[in-house]
């Protein structure tokens, strides 16, 4: 029931960051403070399209592809006398599409967008193990697959009030996804396996609305922005060949009787606040100083035919993102500098059922889980001709600490088992992210863009990095893989922009 539910939440908070942002951040680091970029700005704070200078179109396509691969080894001689290894294999995959169109008449400025992304995650694991002299040797493999897309559309209108640019931004983001999870028990060293299946269907709706606003003042400029969504959907159990109970799911009768098979619905509510200031230095320096705070809240519900329904659990997560940045430009140079410390808390309190008491819940599982650490980027940007514009970046991420404690109840509420763990930081080598990119100017109208970023992500870039960069332990949820695990990625970005 814990992997359902981080299934789902986890899908849900894909939805929830279904959002573009410029190829130009993509290959300068994505430093959004350092230096201006309009289309990073105004997915920020919908203030900023008041600015707009020139009506453009553009549309954007990339590809995607992240892979772990790790091994822990048992020695458990003390409690059950045997030995053995898991291995983790994680890999992701992902088609962006997006369509930016932004168009200004008199005062007033207007930003339609729609993306339609696609996006594979897969997650393969086994173990053997065996006792000490070798005898009943085991060999368990379980493979996981999620695959959908996402269709987003969104709107932003802003205009100048009074010497204050004002927006306001809206959406709808829906989403369908597959999950499917196979499990080979009783495996021998002869790799023969007997194989059960598991397939939901996971769709929810998410719509978002923000406000933002954005004043100068002497060399400050100051902002302030307010996002906030709301999603629903459901997951329906589609197939469950002589399924186990590692779900908890009773595996009588057909997959359409949701007194085994129930429906879970789910809401996610979510806020964002965005508050930054920056002050003008010098005609070439700014600086910057920024915070992002983000809350999600979560309450998935298990519908069956005739029970009574049940709230399997409750999850927490929040995100503080604190930036200073310094950005410097002159003549055809930029060059941006940025630091960022993050601070992020969940909490998650699940519920069982007696099946003694029928039907009464009770608290089965709390967990609770903090990490914070710095994120460093650097980025700059050259127009080498007057056709030609090169960027660069690179983005270091540095783990401070991670720690965790889980408690499982018994019905009576009594404590079953605890523990309180230091999670590893697992930042033996350099956590790094590079990217380089081009603009090529072919007439004044049309625009080609190209952005390439690779390197050591921690997990998976695309989860909720669209918030904050501290959304990849988000991926976590999904995967059960460490809060600090790196993941190799490469993504490529491609763009054609044309003003009118």
């Amino acid at each position: 029931m814990k992997r359902t539910l981080a299934v789902v939440f986890i899908l849900a908070l894909g939805l929830m960051s279904a959002f573009g942002y410029s190829l130009r951040m993509d290959s300068m680091g994505r430093i959004g403070y350092a230096i201006d970029d309009f289309e990073s700005d105004v997915e920020r704070n919908p203030a900023q399209i008041a600015g707009m200078e020139k009506n453009y179109f553009r549309l954007g396509l990339g590809m995607d592809a992240g892979a772990l691969t790790y091994e822990t080894k048992t020695d458990n001689i003390w409690t059950g006398g045997y030995h053995g290894t898991n291995t983790q294999e994680y890999t992701y995959s992902g088609m962006p599409i997006s369509v930016l169109g932004f168009y200004k008449f008199g005062t007033i400025a207007l930003g339609l967008q729609f993306d339609m992304p696609k996006e594979t995650y897969t997650h393969n694991w086994g173990y053997d193990d065996a006792w000490y002299d070798d005898t009943n040797i085991e060999i368990d493999k379980w493979e996981e697959e999620v695959s959908g897309g996402i269709q987003n559309f969104a709107l932003t209108i802003g205009t100048n009030v009074a010497n204050f640019d004002i927006g306001v931004n809206f959406g709808q983001i829906s989403g369908a996804y597959n999950y499917t999870y196979s499990y080979a028990e009783d495996g021998d060293a002869t790799g023969d396996h007997d194989w059960s299946e598991y397939e939901q269907e996971v769709t929810a709706d998410n719509t978002f609305y923000g406000f933002g606003v954005k004043y100068p003042t002497g060399k400050m400029i100051l902002e302030f922005a307010y996002k906030m969504s709301s999603l629903t959907g459901e997951t329906t159990t589609k197939q469950d060949d002589d399924y186990d109970s590692f779900f908890d799911i009773l595996n009588i009768g057909d997959v359409a009787d949701h007194d085994n098979y129930p429906i879970m619905e789910f809401t996610l509510d979510s806020s964002l606040i965005h508050l930054r200031g920056k002050y003008k230095y010098s005609e070439e320096i700014d600086a910057s100083a920024a915070i992002d705070i983000v809350v999600h809240n979560a309450e998935p519900t298990e519908v069956h035919s005739t029970l009574p329904e049940h709230t399997p659990a409750e999850i927490e997560i929040s995100q503080t993102n604190v930036a200073f940045a310094v950005g410097f430009d002159k003549d055809k140079y930029k060059f941006g500098l940025e630091m960022n410390y993050n601070m992020f808390d969940v909490t998650f309190t699940g519920y069982g059922v007696d099946t003694w008491t029928p039907y009464v819940s009770y608290k089965a599982t709390e967990v609770s889980a903090s990490a914070k650490l710095l994120v460093l980027k650097v980025g700059t940007e050259y127009a080498a001709t007057d056709k030609v514009t090169l960027r660069a970046g690179a983005i270091k991420y540095a783990p401070l600490n991670a720690t965790m404690e889980s408690t499982d109840y018994w019905a009576d509420g009594t404590v079953g088992y605890k523990e309180e763990m230091t999670l590893d930081q697992l930042n033996t080598g350099n956590i790094i992210l590079a990217s380089i990119g081009a603009e090529y100017k072919i007439n004044d109208r049309m625009f080609l863009e190209y952005g390439y970023l690779g390197g050591k992500y921690l997990y998976n870039q695309n989860t909720l990095a669209l918030v904050t960069d501290l959304g990849a332990y988000g991926g976590a949820l999904f995967t059960g893989a460490s809060m600090l695990t790196p993941m190799s990625i490469t993504s490529h970005r491609f763009s054609v922009k044309y003003l009118f």
